[in-house]
């Protein structure tokens, strides 16, 4: 029951992305072909799917034992970014007729990683200097996410480091020791570039220069209030006619507040839910270590980036560039969702087996 409540909200998300991308991108006609994005977004669908379904069969002994080759993969593709990538943001490799982003598999690679050194680690066996080490480790791994530079997602891989020490049973106090030093750090980095503080600023007061750095998430905050309780109607919002930048991408749930209003909003809420608590569920049901981390730490990623992404098209955060799990435009995104959601039902599998 819980694999096919959980698959079922997976592809429920999945069909409402895909009808709000068909409706954005076909009227903002991004190629000669106005379905190109939405014939894209299908085959990363499928794709993943198909990596769902080879993900879910897996044993965790299994990923265990590849999960070192799974990270040296996914760190070399985001450090090659740094070289190969284009512009300042080098956060894409491109190649012939896609695109993929290296970070969202760095974070599947990191999961299995983590998981697999932590579950061979004793609780008690982690003091205050084995916490600082594991926490300066995953600094030191993820500084190439800094570098592209994507603090968005350095921020979501360190708040997924704390997660996952918190689940393996740390002391509360190592956290709070540490709390300031890492704070005045997230800060240091805030401030000394220039686009991230526009966006802090932009955040703080959108109205200072609403047709610049506030544009953006003003548009949005416009989508919402359009929307109000039942939306304009499916199809039917203004948003989409170039006036929110990347509607069918970072801000999709912008566009979905217009149309469905909160009604719409309520129900992929919901459905994230489901996800999030079958995840859990269990992740706290299963007895081998490795997979309760494994399934947990998924879990977290999906609800963490969809929590921000929600905070951030109401005006919570400062916009972090991060898409809604299986609802925003996105093959790198899509395809990494759908492992995740794989490790997840590979949790589901082995939870009802230890019962």
């Amino acid at each position: 029951m819980k694999a096919k409540l959980f698959i079922f909200s997976v592809f429920t998300l999945c069909a409402i992305g895909m009808l709000f991308i068909l409706s954005i991108t076909s009227v903002r006609m991004y190629s000669k072909d106005p379905y190109i994005l939405f014939k894209k977004q299908l085959i990363s669908i499928f794709l993943g799917f198909m990596i769902m379904f080879l993900v879910s069969k897996l044993s965790f002994d299994v990923m265990k034992k590849i999960s070192l080759v799974i990270f040296i993969v996914a760190f070399a593709l985001v450090l090659s970014s740094l070289f190969v990538g284009e512009g300042k943001v080098k956060r894409w490799i491109h190649l012939p007729g896609f695109s993929i982003q290296p970070v969202e598999f760095f974070k599947i690679g990191i999961i299995l990683l983590y998981s697999n050194i932590l579950s061979k680690i004793k609780r008690e066996d982690i003091d205050f200097y084995a916490f600082l080490l594991f926490a300066v480790s995953f600094f030191v791994l993820s500084m190439p996410v800094l570098l592209q530079p994507d603090y968005g997602n350095f921020l979501l891989i360190m708040l997924f480091c704390f997660f996952l020490l918190f689940i393996k049973g740390v002391k509360m106090k190592y956290f709070f020791l540490t709390s300031a030093p890492v704070l005045a750090l997230l800060f240091f980095f805030a401030v000394s570039s220039t686009y991230r503080m526009n966006r802090i600023l932009a955040f703080l007061d959108p109205w200072k220069d609403p047709q610049g750095k506030g544009f953006q998430i003003i548009q949005s905050m416009v989508a919402y209030s359009s929307g109000g309780l039942s939306g304009v109607g499916i199809g039917e919002g203004t948003q989409k006619l170039f006036f929110l930048p990347e509607a069918h991408n970072d801000f999709i749930i912008s566009s979905i507040a217009e149309e469905t209003g909160m009604v719409g909003i309520l129900l992929i809420i919901l459905l994230l839910f489901f996800v999030i608590f079958i995840g859990f569920s269990s992740a706290i049901s299963l007895k081998d270590e490795f997979a309760k981390l494994v399934v947990a730490g998924s879990t977290f990623i999906i609800g963490i980036e969809a929590v921000m992404n929600l905070y951030v098209s109401v005006g919570l955060m400062p916009a972090k560039g991060l898409p809604f799990p299986f609802v925003s435009y996105g093959g790198s995104s899509m395809i990494k969702s759908f492992a995740l959601a794989g490790m997840i039902l590979s949790g589901i599998s082995h939870a009802e087996d230890d019962r």
